[in-house]
């Protein structure tokens, strides 16, 4: 049997389980999505250099999905495949974007990968609140030794703390259209035609 006729009779499988493949991003909070991201893995019908190949082309001409106009920047190897999509007028600091590598699992092309902001972003998160929680500690630190006269200075750790909380979980909420616009997008550059499925 021919390489071809096993991807055509191994697709099913795959396409069935594309629900499992589909990233859990809806489930992970706001810290998770900045600290690990939203994991994500997406089974292939192709080899894994056809993969690549097939992503490289959807760049540049998206396969059809129920998102209109998704564009997609990045680059696509086999070892990193890093794709932030592009929409015209709309740009944010927690856009995330999907980092991964291609293998294989049980014979078969497996993209795994997670969809993260970018790591700017995510370091400078991370400073942001640990400066909030040094300035906090200090706060508490100067009422311990002056009393209560100086507890505006956790106050305002606490209401920036908030705001920058408030800020990632806002981006989360607005990313969940990019993430679900890349995996639409990644799902159909690796799945195969119906023209190349095997028989029913």
């Amino acid at each position: 049997m021919t390489e071809r006729a096993k991807d055509g009779l191994n697709t099913a499988g795959n396409e069935g389980n594309a629900a499992a493949n589909k990233p859990k991003a809806k489930a992970d909070g706001a810290f998770h999505f900045l600290v690990r991201g939203s994991l994500a893995r997406f089974a292939s019908a192709w080899s894994v250099a056809e993969s690549v190949q097939r992503l490289q082309q959807a760049q540049h001409n998206p396969p059809p999905s129920r998102f209109r106009n998704v564009r997609v920047d990045g680059a696509v190897w086999a070892e990193q495949v890093r794709l932030p999509r592009v929409v015209q007028w709309r740009r944010y600091a927690m856009q995330p974007v999907f980092t991964g590598a291609g293998g294989t699992e049980a014979g078969h092309a497996v993209l795994a990968g997670r969809f993260a902001p970018r790591g700017a972003v995510q370091l400078f998160c991370a400073l942001w609140f640990g400066f909030l929680l040094f300035f906090m500690a200090l706060g508490v630190q100067a009422i311990l030794t002056h009393g209560w006269a100086v507890w505006w200075t956790v106050g305002m750790g606490v209401l920036l703390f908030g705001a920058g909380w408030g800020f990632i979980a806002a981006g989360r909420r607005a990313g969940q259209a990019d993430i679900d616009a890349l995996s639409a997008l990644i799902e159909g550059a690796l799945r195969a035609p119906k023209a190349e499925h095997g028989p029913p």
